[in-house]
């Protein structure tokens, strides 16, 4: 019974940290976007960092500090941004937002207008094979078909009132 306990406590442990490294991953690659959006996009890096420390100082960035559900799809989203010019990979980082949460789905018609005849089949193709990598990653962590579906509906916001 307490190799039992040792070994779930260890997890749990483990868990956590691996938790807490994707929080601090995320907000590092939200500040470098922020200021990457600033130099490529607008030729200013000092309006880049005076953006990235604006963000840090927002209240809800301290208050969601750590709510990846939060952040994640908000990395994956400016990042899209940043990489607007290539559309294929633009279409990954909105595909693999769409993957974490379900409502970057809805910027889709945005996105395919913008590229509309100069890219939207690569973005397209991109964000598709993005969600089906995330759908795929799904299969390891899922142990029978009905837990499958069941993170499948959680993944793309299929719940009941």
């Amino acid at each position: 019974m307490m190799k039992a306990d040792t070994t779930e406590l260890a997890t749990r442990v483990q868990m956590e940290m691996a938790a807490k490294a994707v929080v601090i991953f995320s907000h590092i690659l939200m500040v470098v976007g922020i200021i990457a959006l600033g130099h490529y996009h607008f030729s200013n890096f000092r309006n880049g960092v005076g953006m990235a420390v604006i963000y840090l100082m927002l209240p809800h960035t301290s208050l969601y500090a750590g709510h990846v559900m939060h952040l994640l799809p908000g990395v994956l989203i400016l990042w899209a941004v940043v990489m607007f010019r290539q559309p294929m990979v633009a279409g990954v980082m909105l595909g693999l937002a769409t993957g974490v949460a379900y409502y970057p789905f809805f910027l889709l018609p945005l996105w395919v207008s913008f590229y509309w005849e100069r890219g939207a089949g690569r973005f397209v193709a991109g964000m598709r094979a993005a969600v089906a990598v995330c759908i795929a990653g799904l299969l390891p962590t899922s142990p029978d078909a009905a837990a499958f579906m069941a993170q499948l509906k959680t993944m793309f916001g299929f719940w009941l009132p």
